[in-house]
C-alpha cells in the first residue's frame, strides 16, 4: 500500500516539477553511478536493500551531478511520504522511475546507439508486418534477443518475470536488478502498455525509444554561453537601435525631414 501511494503522489503531473523530471532523466545514469560508488560493496559490487539515506547526505550526492539542494529536497520529500527523514537507496531509486518513467528506457536507447547510428536503425531488420504485430511479455523479449539488444541472461529473466506475473505470484525488483545495468524488459514493458493489454507493438517502442533521448546539446562553457549570449542580445536588439537613430535623425531636421521614398 505504502508503494503504492507513493507511486501515486510521485507521478502526479505538476508544471513545476517537470524541470526537474528533465533533469533526472537526463542524469539517470550518473545518479545510479553515483549511488553505487556510495553504498555498493567494494568486493561484491552490490547493494543492501535496507540502507537507509538521510537527505544530508543525499544532497551531496547528487550536488556534482549538477543537482541544487533544493532540487534534491523536492525529490527525497516526494518520496519520504511519512516525514521519517531518512529512505533506503532501494525507496529513492523506485522513486526515481515513478517520478520519471522515461528512465527505465534509458538503458536499451543507449544499446541500440551503440549498435547503429540511429535508434530505427536498430530494428531495420523487422518488417512493417513484424513491427505492428502485437507481442507479449515473453514474445517481446525475445524479439529484443534476436535484434541483439538484450543478452540471454536479461531475456531469461524477463520470461521468468512473465511466467511469475502469469502464476499471480508477483515479480518484484531489487536493488541488485535496479542497479545492475541491465535492461528490465518488464519495466520498459510495463511502461508502453498504456492499456493495460499485456501486449506492446516493436513500432510503439521504436517511437518511444526516439522520443525519449536526452538530446544531443553539450553545456558550453562560461566563456561560450557568454559570447553567444551577447551575440542573441546583439541580433536581438539591432533593429530597436536602429528604428531609435532613425527617429533621433528624424527629430533633429525637424520640418527639413523628408521621408525617403522606399519604392
Amino acid at each position: 500500500r505504502e508503494e503504492f501511494v507513493t507511486a501515486l503522489r510521485i507521478a502526479e503531473p505538476s508544471l513545476s516539477l517537470e524541470d526537474l523530471r528533465l533533469k533526472i532523466r537526463r542524469s539517470f545514469r550518473s545518479i545510479l553511478e553515483a549511488l553505487r560508488e556510495q553504498f555498493a560493496d567494494p568486493l561484491t559490487q552490490e547493494i543492501e536493500d535496507q540502507i537507509k539515506v538521510e537527505l544530508p547526505r543525499l544532497v551531496s550526492i547528487f550536488l556534482p551531478l549538477d543537482f541544487k539542494e533544493s532540487e534534491t529536497r523536492t525529490l527525497f520529500e516526494l518520496v519520504d511520504i511519512h516525514k521519517e527523514g531518512e529512505k533506503t537507496v532501494l525507496d529513492i531509486v523506485k522513486g526515481i522511475h515513478y517520478f520519471a518513467p522515461a528512465c527505465a528506457l534509458e538503458d536499451l536507447r543507449a544499446r541500440c546507439i551503440q549498435s547503429s547510428t540511429h535508434v530505427a536503425d536498430a530494428f531495420v531488420k523487422l518488417g512493417t508486418t513484424q513491427r505492428t504485430k502485437l507481442r507479449d511479455l515473453e514474445n517481446f523479449a525475445q524479439e529484443l534477443y534476436s535484434l541483439n539488444l538484450i543478452d540471454a541472461a536479461e531475456a531469461d529473466t524477463a520470461r521468468s518475470m512473465s511466467r511469475k506475473t502469469a502464476s499471480g505470484s508477483g515479480a518484484k525488483d531489487g536493488v541488485t536488478l535496479l542497479f545492475s545495468g541491465d535492461v528490465i524488459i518488464r519495466k520498459v514493458f510495463d511502461l508502453l502498455d498504456v492499456s493495460h493489454e499485456g501486449q506492446i507493438s516493436m513500432s510503439r517502442v521504436m517511437a518511444a525509444l526516439q522520443s525519449c533521448g536526452a538530446g544531443s546539446k553539450v553545456r558550453l562553457p562560461p566563456q561560450e554561453r557568454d559570447e553567444q549570449a551577447l551575440r542573441e542580445v546583439k541580433d536581438h536588439l539591432g533593429p530597436k537601435y536602429r528604428l531609435a537613430n532613425d527617429l533621433k535623425h528624424q527629430v533633429r531636421l525637424g520640418a527639413l525631414y523628408e521621408e525617403k521614398d522606399s519604392r
